[in-house]
């Protein structure tokens, strides 16, 4: 696996420092809350939500934003989950036609670079979790990756585990960086992050963090 890691970042597992803490974040425009594996679980409290204030609101009082301001970055506000609820508000203040938000859902992991990596591409259930499963396949639902593994992941002998690597989720290869790349709202240094949909609507993201500064 770290050598598939390393085709996953681009660089050398060994170059990121082991003292660091790893976060990773899901991002999925289409369904929100709908972890992209069952063994998931989120850390609402450490959760990231940038929130765009439409209008004029109580939540937006609280937070200092005003969206009748011309410039556009008043209109805007990053919370954590804990933050909000320390505003005395819940996830339901996030709804409705005065905000437009986007969820970054912390993945709960071990805070290690293996165990986000191992996450981010379902891997911690072991063969049960590779694609396809029996379901999937049956369904016909993941044909083939639109390329072929690249020659870095033929050090995996396996080969359902080498295409699950090269394409954990959907019908298409990861696309390292891509919108992903683009979330400056999450705290931490981006490590990597890739786009698993056509046009971006679902996104992981690996944030590096001081240990101290994990909870966000």
């Amino acid at each position: 696996m770290t050598a598939a890691f390393t085709v996953m970042l681009g660089r050398p597992v060994d170059d990121f420092d082991p003292d660091r803490e790893y976060v990773l974040y899901y991002l999925n425009s289409l369904s929100p809350d709908l972890p992209l594996s069952p063994d998931w679980e989120f850390d609402e409290d450490r959760s990231v939500f940038e929130i765009e204030f439409l209008k004029g609101s109580a939540l937006a009082e609280a937070l200092g934003a005003r969206p009748d301001s011309n410039r556009v970055a008043d209109a805007f506000r990053t919370v954590s989950g804990r933050e909000l609820a320390g505003h005395g508000f819940t996830r339901s203040a996030l709804t409705g036609d005065d905000v437009s938000v986007t969820v970054a859902h912390r993945v709960v992991t071990d805070g290690s670079l293996r165990d986000a990596l191992l996450t981010a591409i379902r891997g911690r259930r072991g063969p049960a979790g590779l694609r396809p499963d029996p379901a999937e396949r049956l369904a016909a639902v993941f044909p083939d990756p639109e390329s072929p593994p690249p020659a870095a992941l033929d050090i995996i002998g396996e080969g359902r585990l080498r295409a699950h690597v090269w394409s954990p989720y959907l019908d298409r290869p990861w696309d390292p960086g891509g919108s992903a790349l683009r979330r400056d709202f999450l705290p931490g240094e981006p490590v990597g992050a890739w786009d698993l949909a056509y046009f971006g609507e679902i996104s992981l993201v690996v944030t590096a963090v001081e240990p101290a500064a994990g909870a966000v």
